[in-house]
């Protein structure tokens, strides 16, 4: 197969979480990018981005029409809306595009047991779908699935890895062995290395990891920023937090909250799951990526206390 050039790249869901950073990423690696944006939305975006098209995600020939002439999509449309990729994906081969990057970063679903937790269900059956696809005879459309573990900024934000607020902490399995974590605004560096990288990336998944670090440690430096005073921690287990969430999950499946982060901490934390790309384990040197500092978490968790609140945004 010849080898790949990406420079056009064509982004859905770049107002969101992921997205924003994941833009700004791409404009400063000087990627020439057009916004995918839905015809109600009141986004805006910056001067840099070479085109906004406004489309319906339903509409198979209007997405087709927008990504003509694209090199590469990615997709940072929220877990709500994972199913929505089917048709961006038919659109996408129809369109003559090079490489497609799914809405992933997160857990790695390359391994069985995440890949059928119900929360990565829908993440699951487009991967399948995805890969189908690309198989198809006289289909050029290649494709990377990035995972990167949990997002730091929104694990800190949203009392994943501990309670800021309440100081409280909940270690789970002991908490001491380390596991991969990623900002948002590195996940973006990581997306520009894979682009860069197009012929090692093709048809697989990459394994990236801002850094390797144990919830101990990001209890200390979160003491650190607020002081040890006040400070209480508890110790569970990732399965109990697991069946905890299955148990929500079978009675009110409308919660979603209150099982989609048992379901995490599993993906997370349980052995034999996303823990498991730590320690080397991963893409970090095929992408030519940094590894970021503890002085660098530190300023995560200070950007929270200033700002004070939870978003609660999945």
């Amino acid at each position: 197969m010849a080898s790949q050039t990406i420079q056009k790249v064509a982004l859905a869901g770049a107002s969101g979480l992921l997205g924003t950073p994941m833009l700004h990423a791409l404009l400063n690696a000087g990627f020439d990018v057009t916004v995918l944006t839905r015809h109600s939305s009141t986004a805006t975006f910056p001067s840099t981005v070479s085109n906004v098209v406004r489309v319906d995600y339903e509409n198979l020939n209007e997405l087709r029409q927008a990504l003509k002439g694209q090199d590469a999509l990615i997709s940072t449309l929220t877990t709500f809306s994972i199913s929505t990729q089917e048709k961006l994906i038919d659109a996408a081969i129809a369109a003559g595009v090079k490489r497609f990057l799914p809405s992933e970063f997160g857990s790695d679903c390359s391994i069985k047991e995440v890949r059928e937790m119900p929360m990565y269900k829908d993440k699951s059956e487009i991967d399948t779908y995805l890969r189908s696809r690309c198989e198809e005879q006289g289909v050029e459309m290649t494709w990377t699935a990035v995972y990167c573990s949990c997002f730091l900024d929104w694990g800190i934000d949203n009392n994943f890895y501990l309670n800021l607020k309440d100081k409280t902490c909940t270690l789970y399995d002991g908490g001491d062995f380390p596991t991969a974590t990623s900002p948002t605004d590195w996940v973006g560096e990581a997306v520009v290395g894979v682009l860069k990288h197009a012929d090692e990336t093709r048809n697989r998944e990459v394994k990236v990891s801002g850094i390797d670090i144990s919830q101990r440690e990001l209890l200390s430096i979160a003491q650190e920023v607020t002081g040890k005073e006040g400070w209480s921690a508890t110790e569970s287990t990732s399965q109990a937090a697991y069946e905890g969430a299955m148990e929500v999950f079978e009675k009110n499946r409308s919660n979603v909250w209150g099982w989609v982060m048992g379901m995490l901490v599993k993906g997370v934390f349980g052995e034999g799951c996303t823990r498991d790309f730590v320690g080397g384990k991963n893409d970090n040197g095929v992408l030519g990526l940094r590894q970021i500092t503890r002085e660098e978490v530190r300023g995560y968790f200070e950007r929270a206390v200033r700002v004070g609140k939870s978003s609660k945004t999945f």
